[in-house]
């Protein structure tokens, strides 16, 4: 009995060794001093020149291969934002390979971007959620899927602006979550660095009050007609006084009009006895005698009779009255002229203010030729959309601005208005409330734009977008 334990335990421990021998394990960690494993390497193995295996480093840093004989391996680490760490081993007629082990140190190369990929609403990490990386100038694009931990390690180069961006059509944000689009620039930059940034996606918010899709046939033809009685409210409840309050109200309208039109006309009179001037009356002899009887004609009176009429009768004076109405008819036109130019002026200027020159609720600051919405401008839009929602029969107006030192300036104002009324929109504030109006660079906030040498806390006021109360 002793002696067939001990064989088969001496089998068992040959066993084991024969299959240690034939697996290759290796290591990946970082280039200091404390060596800190990295997650997520991806490994290539290529067997006598053909690649044969794709797999990626766990927790630990580590990974094993298992080895076939008489075959030259060639490993291929790579991880971004290091460069690539390449090792080559044969093995012999066994399958043995010639080092059993190895350590992959990666040395930083360039910028990365790494982070996390969570919920905002449960701050736990989501999977499948695909980032793409957009280079701005030569629009080349990278993608990374995250896993379950919900990591993601970018790749950067120097001197270039970045758009980030997570795909909606991936399949652990699709229809979940809403869409994220963020800027990063490494311009200034010239030694590695990390930039570590966790995403956290807003769940999209589900309607409430969602009306079900009814076909065209389906629809009914009219709306259903409720029948009220002439003693009920429609709620069923008996009138109390409610013909009676009707009656008294529509009398009470009726005497305000008439009020209304009898005060009219009393300052219609008044400003016409004013303006008007009454001549005298005077009797003409000529259309006395044309409106004359034929019987009247027969009586002549006496030569002297006539002459002492026409002497009684007094001619009135024409020049007095023709320039009397002659200085009405040219001074009422010009102080009504004048007056007008006045009001219309004081319009002009008075809308012209209130559109421009009156005081915001809120400055929102934008970064050079960009138009996202930066964490700081998000907390003074937070305090604007506390004011708004306390004051709801207001309206919005949003006043876009941009600097001399801007590309397409009026292409950036548009958006910049159509990204402030988004986010508008998805805080509670009502489409309707909110007209947007765009300056480009025709109202700049200080005097960059008649210098060439401007700092550029001065330039950034100029690209602004401004949130008004009317």
């Amino acid at each position: 009995m002793m002696k067939n334990f001990f064989l088969v335990l001496c089998s068992f421990w040959i066993t084991q060794i024969a299959f240690a021998q034939n697996i290759f394990k290796g290591i990946v960690c970082e280039d200091s001093i404390s060596k800190t494993a990295i997650f997520q390497a991806e490994i290539f193995v290529l067997a006598n020149g053909t690649q044969v295996l794709k797999l990626s480093s766990d927790f630990d840093g580590s990974f094993a291969i298992k080895t076939v004989k008489n075959t030259f391996y060639s490993i291929k680490v790579s991880y971004p934002g290091t460069k690539d760490v390449s090792y080559e081993f044969q093995t012999d007629k066994k399958g043995k390979p010639s080092v059993s082990s190895a350590l992959f140190v990666m040395k930083r190369d360039g910028l990365r971007l790494v982070g996390k990929v969570l919920s905002e609403k449960t701050n736990l990490p989501i999977g499948d959620a695909v980032l793409v990386l957009k280079d701005i100038q030569t629009r080349e694009e990278t993608r990374f899927t995250t896993k379950s931990d919900g990591a993601y390690n970018l790749k950067l180069h120097y001197e270039t602006n970045y758009r980030v961006s997570i795909d909606k059509r991936s399949p652990g944000i699709v229809n979940r979550y809403e869409d994220t689009v963020f800027f990063v620039s490494t311009i200034g930059f010239n030694q590695p660095l990390d930039y570590a940034l966790n995403i956290a996606l807003r769940p999209v918010q589900q309607l409430t009050n969602r009306t079900e899709y009814i076909p065209i046939e389906d629809k009914p033809a009219t709306k259903p007609v409720v029948e009220v009685q002439p003693n009920l409210n429609p709620d069923g409840t008996p009138l109390k006084g409610r013909d009676e309050e009707e009656k008294k109200t529509v009398e009470h309208k009726k005497n305000e009009k008439k009020e209304q039109k009898s005060k009219v006309k009393k300052e219609e009179k008044v400003s016409d006895s004013k303006n008007e001037i009454k001549p005298k009356k005077v009797k003409n002899v000529k259309t006395e005698k044309a409106n004359k009887s034929p019987k009247e004609k027969a009586q002549k009176p006496a030569k002297s009779e006539a002459k002492s009429k026409k002497q009684k009768i007094a001619k009135p004076k024409k020049e007095t009255g023709s320039k009397k109405e002659k200085e009405m008819v040219v001074d009422v036109p010009k102080q009504a002229v004048d007056t007008m130019q006045k009001v219309q002026k004081k319009v002009v200027t008075e809308e012209i203010k209130s559109e421009v020159k009156s005081t915001p609720i809120a400055t929102i600051y934008f970064v050079k030729n960009a138009t996202f919405v930066t964490e700081y401008s998000k907390a003074k839009l937070k305090a604007a959309i506390e004011e708004i929602k306390a004051t709801p029969l207001r309206t919005i107006l949003l006043n876009a601005h941009a600097g001399k030192d801007e590309q397409n300036v009026e292409l950036l104002c548009q958006t910049r208005l159509k990204a402030i009324t988004q986010y508008l929109v998805q805080s509670g504030v009502d489409v309707n409330k909110i007209s947007t109006k765009s300056f480009a660079a025709e109202i700049p906030a200080n005097e960059c734009h008649l210098t060439k040498d401007c700092p550029e806390q001065k330039l950034i006021l100029n690209r602004r977008v401004e949130i008004i109360l009317k």
